[in-house]
């Protein structure tokens, strides 16, 4: 129908779906080689180009016997200093946890993008030097060795997304705005609380697997409608007639940028406005309304769990709480009034809201 997502490959397959969550890493966005028709919104878009993509890549080693033990006392961490810092000065013994003689040696930065240039045994010839150097000539050469390029690899193109210099602070919330209840973020650049981590990716996901269904639910739910701003002004919208636009994402071949490198910019704003079943009206906010209808569904908040806490911020940062508690606590006022003047005799008068606020 008009309102399905179509996800449409490099290959020329093309899929349809009610919602879809995108959970690709920010390095990937920033590449351009995902194409989001319309664009994305600006925020979002200034949030990808904003946001760092860290390189720290990992060179796992297993030996024919831990030759490092004596030195160590069966410290997990060995560190050494080098000149210039960070060549090959950090390293992970994990044998308890693979059950067999290991070293991760990581690097990070400049050092470790270089390292991805090379072949893996270049990178491994440098390693052990390093060991080496600490160790002697007797370290033996690793058995099986295993190699990450994070910024190379094109489904990844980085390890750890990170708040630079210049970037707002809220980027990895702008991340995970969903887009018309059809189109969902999830992953370690999306979660405010925990980004860059292996469990915010893995709460990010629960919490847009509950964005989804709640979504599915309020779309179905009586009393329950959303419309979607198609650019006219606030005397002309006519919701009832509205339908929430087509959302189409092309994937392009891994390495493969937008036009002329430029990334996907917002071209024109998407207004929205949604009603709750007990009547209390979310209009007149920018940015994406729509994704909060789970959340104040009939009066009441819906979503508590500390997973969900991303989500709830934006709610608050949106003014959908605030406003939603401003207009109980007016109405409670009210009420209180009519009861004290009822007590008193006098004549119970209920003003209007409009009145009140005045």
């Amino acid at each position: 129908g008009s309102s399905a997502v179509v996800v449409g490959t490099a290959g020329g397959r093309s899929y349809s779906a009610a919602q879809v969550i995108v959970t690709v890493p920010v390095g990937v966005l920033q590449r351009g080689t995902i194409a989001f028709t319309p664009p994305l919104p600006q925020r979002k878009a200034d949030a990808i180009a904003a946001l760092g993509m860290g390189v720290l890549d990992k060179v796992v080693m297993v030996f024919s016997h831990r030759f490092w033990e004596q030195e160590t006392g069966g410290c997990h961490w060995v560190t050494r200093v080098t000149s210039p810092p960070g060549h090959w000065s950090e390293f992970l013994d994990i044998s308890k946890e693979l059950g067999a003689p290991c070293l991760v040696a990581l690097t990070a930065g400049s050092f470790a993008a270089a390292q991805e240039q090379r072949t893996d045994a270049e990178v491994t010839a440098g390693v052990m030097a390093a060991l080496r150097s600490v160790w002697g000539q007797g370290a033996p050469n690793p058995t099986e060795v295993h190699v990450s390029r994070w910024a190379a690899n094109p489904w990844s193109r980085g390890a750890y997304p990170h708040i630079r210099p210049g970037c707002p602070a809220d980027a990895f919330t702008a991340m995970a705005r969903s887009l018309h209840k059809k189109v969902f973020f999830a992953g370690d650049g999306t979660h405010q609380k925990y980004p860059a981590t292996v469990h915010g990716a893995i709460l990010s996901g629960q919490r847009e697997a509950d964005a989804v269904l709640s979504a599915r639910h309020s779309a179905t739910a009586q009393g329950v409608t959303a419309g979607c701003d198609t650019g006219a002004s606030n005397s002309s919208r006519d919701h009832s007639a509205a339908s929430t636009p087509r959302a189409i994402i092309t994937l392009r071949p891994p390495g493969a940028g937008s036009k002329n490198g430029q990334k996907p910019t917002e071209t024109a704003g998407n207004g929205h406005k949604t009603r709750s079943g007990g009547g209390v009206s979310f209009g007149g906010y920018t940015g994406d309304p729509l994704k909060y209808v789970g959340v104040w569904a009939y009066d009441r908040p819906v979503v508590r769990t500390e997973k969900e806490q991303a989500l709830i911020d934006e709610a608050y940062e949106a003014g959908y709480y605030t406003a939603h508690r401003e207009r109980r606590e007016r109405l409670k006022a009210r009420k209180e009034r009519a009861a004290r003047r009822r007590l008193m005799g006098e004549s119970d008068v209920e003003t209007s809201e409009e009145e009140e606020e005045q």
